[in-house]
């Protein structure tokens, strides 16, 4: 059986593969801090180019956790203002408030 076969047919070994991808990302995303605590004004080059490849691969390998964070838009319809129904409104002086 090739491995994504196995993969694809096994949830048990399929879970312990997910965990261990898992496992993974945080080991690359611990050897960041190694890295930039190694580098010097000769290696500072190779260490952010060290340090935005493992920054990468923890994203893909745990995004949840490690990728980057992408800003939502919420729109309504066809893109237009989003209807907002059922909301009342009531204007209350400040006297009238009793937190005063």
């Amino acid at each position: 059986m090739t491995f994504y076969k196995k993969l694809a047919e096994d949830d048990d070994f399929a879970k312990r593969y997910a965990r261990a991808r898992e496992v993974q990302a945080h080991r690359e995303f611990d050897e960041i801090r190694d890295i930039a605590d190694r580098a010097d004004s000769e290696s500072v080059g190779l260490a952010k180019l060290q340090i935005d490849a493992r920054k990468w691969r923890a994203g893909k390998l745990a995004p949840k956790v490690y990728g980057e964070k992408q800003a939502v838009e919420h729109s309504g319809p066809d893109g237009g203002a989003i209807a907002v129904s059922g909301i009342a409104l009531r204007i209350v002086r400040a006297d009238e408030r009793g937190d005063t």
